[in-house]
């Protein structure tokens, strides 16, 4: 199963939404799940039910853990039963062409963005195996590694590697982050 978040054009303007990728287009899950708690299970309060359980936002759906993903499959399972009508009666859309969906990064705004040579371990494995190097590169220890904007961390301070002080406004951004670690 491969999840995606995509924007789609209705009337009211661009919306995103998540999805699971198929060979005849984009499964919309949340729809699917609501189109499944009103029509197969009779649910009054589908709507608020769906949007708890199968958000339309790929972080909310994480979150939701086992329970969201159980909620998916079942969704998936009453699409393929429900046959070929992709659209519900109140008019939503279950499945979207490709054509006519554009396809977002699966996460938009990541909590954290992870870099696997923040581990030392990785970073010397990889270079081993691959035979890129035998020793560790002296630039991986140039710099702190952020892995994202969290209440705890206090980035106003001095780098202990390199003595360079790193404004708190640069925080905001993984880019400007980024040309701080490489002297962009």
């Amino acid at each position: 199963m491969k999840f995606v978040t995509f924007e789609v054009n209705t009337a009211i303007g661009a919306v995103q939404r998540i999805g699971v990728l198929r060979e005849t287009g984009i499964v919309d899950l949340h729809a699917a799940y609501a189109a499944y708690l009103r029509e197969a299970r009779g649910v009054y309060g589908w709507r608020a039910l769906a949007q708890a359980v199968v958000p339309p936002d790929m972080l909310k759906f994480i979150e939701g853990g086992p329970v969201s993903m159980d909620a998916a499959h079942l969704a998936l399972d009453y699409i393929e039963k429900r046959g070929s009508a992709q659209v519900t009666d109140h008019g939503e859309k279950l499945l979207h062409e490709l054509r006519d969906a554009k396809l977002l990064a699966p996460v938009p705004h990541p909590v954290s963005i992870r870099d696997c040579s923040a581990f030392l371990q990785h970073v010397k494995n990889a270079g081993s195996r691959s035979g890129a190097f035998t020793e560790l590169p002296r630039s991986i220890m140039r710099f702190p590694l952020i892995t994202g904007p969290a209440p705890q961390m206090s980035l106003d301070q001095t780098s202990r590697s390199s003595g360079r002080v790193i404004p708190k406004s640069w925080t905001t951004s993984w880019k400007s982050l980024f040309a701080l670690a490489n002297k962009v």
